[in-house]
């Protein structure tokens, strides 16, 4: 759900391991879903001390959600704001911020295919050389990604504009 500040959006997560208490457990968090989060955040703006769900409330004071059914049934709960141009969402999942919406993928997996957008290949992946995608790869187009962000304009253009050889072997089949 947007917050009144347009640049941000808030989550609200619930503790889900099977024992929320225990010492020994790694918290393990879930988000409530879009329709629960609007629920959640429209109470919580009101100032109010509770909001209802289905078969369970949320207490803002204990920051706790409680079953109607078995008061003794509690889990803790959390408010997260979030950026609106986060790249990377809570859970891992990259996200790409624009129109103030933040869009999953969730069928990024990762290659060791050499093909990627040119301005962007590490040089050591061009041409018929036998280097495969790297973390050094993923560093130098991580670089060229924040460089073409801060500067408003793609890097060494130039260079890869007048290079048909280039622009060949990045084509070539048995780069990919």
């Amino acid at each position: 759900m947007a917050s009144n500040d347009t640049s941000t959006y808030v989550e609200w997560m619930w503790q889900s391991n099977l024992n929320p208490y225990s010492p020994y457990e790694e918290e393990e968090w879930c988000s409530y879903s879009e329709e629960e989060c609007e629920i959640i955040e429209e109470a919580y703006a009101r100032g109010a001390s509770r909001a209802q769900l289905n078969n369970y409330y949320i207490d803002f004071d204990s920051s706790k959600q409680v079953s109607i059914k078995d008061n003794n049934k509690r889990r803790p709960v959390k408010r997260v704001v979030h950026n609106k141009e986060s790249w990377i969402k809570y859970e891992g999942k990259l996200g790409e911020g624009y129109f103030g919406k933040i869009i999953e993928d969730s069928k990024t997996y990762y290659s060791d295919s050499s093909r990627g957008a040119i301005r962007w290949l590490a040089p050591e992946l061009c041409f018929d050389r036998s280097e495969r995608c790297s973390f050094s790869s993923d560093v130098w187009a991580f670089g060229c990604v924040l460089l073409e962000m801060m500067t408003k304009k793609v890097p060494w253009r130039k260079i890869y504009e007048d290079n048909q050889e280039l622009i060949n072997a990045l084509a070539d089949e048995r780069n990919g």
